[in-house]
């Protein structure tokens, strides 16, 4: 039976191994409404010689391109565009530089009556907070292979830190003020910058305490966020799958709403004593 082979009405018939017919198949296509012979399939033909594309009639596709079984998904990520992250890096180097200005002025100053009078050290101590509250601008990732974790934890860290060194000393001197203002028998006895820088460090350590906590007992990790996938404005068969890294941890809310409640705390109570001397008699 494998060996039969003769011309038919449609072609050159011929069976394989399991008793088949081998039939020569035209290959044809709609093209403008109309069907078109595009090539020819002999299937006894040996590998690579089976099919033969005609020349004349091309097969076309829509598009230029033969169509996909499946969409192509392809995964975005996304970040900080350059042109935003370039112009807030710039404004916080602004305020950076800033703060810089007044810390070199404050301590060129520091003899004159005036700038002695207003405490220049805790004046120093409250722009280096502030510029420490600078830094997480610049720890932004920009790149689909940006460490996203290194980053959350340097912005924690230096955000709070930088909150308690410029707010608490902030604080500290309102406080000191109140007293001498409310208080007839502070305002005999001299509170000293130490004491006050005093304070402020236990505020720090405080915070400090709280981050370290929050690290050993539940360290962030990255998760990956996925928005709705959407096609491609360019290839219908392209699906857009945006994906956002952010981190998180189990018992995140605890220990952000803990260090929100401190400084909360400190802003109503500093917010309190501001008005409480501003109703003082000098």
């Amino acid at each position: 039976m494998g060996k039969t082979k003769f011309n038919g009405i449609t072609g050159w018939v011929q069976f394989d191994g399991n008793q088949n017919s081998m039939v020569t198949n035209m290959i044809t296509q709609i093209q403008e409404g109309e069907k078109v012979s595009t090539g020819i399939y002999r299937p006894f033909l040996r590998e690579g010689e089976r099919i033969e594309w005609f020349p004349d009639s091309p097969v076309k596709w829509k598009g230029g391109k033969p169509p996909v079984d499946a969409s192509t998904t392809i995964l975005a990520k996304v970040v900080v565009p350059t042109s935003l992250y370039a112009v807030l890096c710039t404004l916080a180097a602004a305020g950076i530089a800033c703060a810089l200005f007044f810390l070199s002025f404050n301590i060129r100053k520091r003899n004159e009556r005036l700038i002695k009078m207003s405490s220049p050290r805790l004046n120093n101590i409250i722009l280096l907070g502030c510029i420490i509250t600078y830094v997480p601008v610049f720890c932004q990732s920009t790149t689909i292979n940006g460490d996203v974790l290194i980053l959350c934890k340097v912005r924690n860290f230096t955000l709070t830190c930088g909150f308690a060194i410029a707010f608490g000393t902030l604080f500290t001197k309102t406080w000191r003020v109140h007293r001498i203002f409310t208080n007839k028998k502070a305002a005999k006895r001299v509170i000293k910058d130490q004491s006050l820088i005093g304070i402020v460090t236990v505020l720090l350590l405080v915070d400090l305490l709280i981050l370290i906590v929050w690290e050993i007992v539940d360290p962030l990790y990255v998760e990956t966020y996925n928005f709705l996938p959407h096609p491609s404005s360019y290839d219908d068969d392209v699906i857009i799958q945006h994906q956002l890294d952010f981190c998180e941890s189990q018992y995140q809310l605890f220990f952000v709403g803990t260090l929100y409640l401190i400084q909360g705390l400190l802003l109503v109570f500093g917010a309190f004593l501001a008005w409480e001397t501003k109703k003082g008699e000098s």
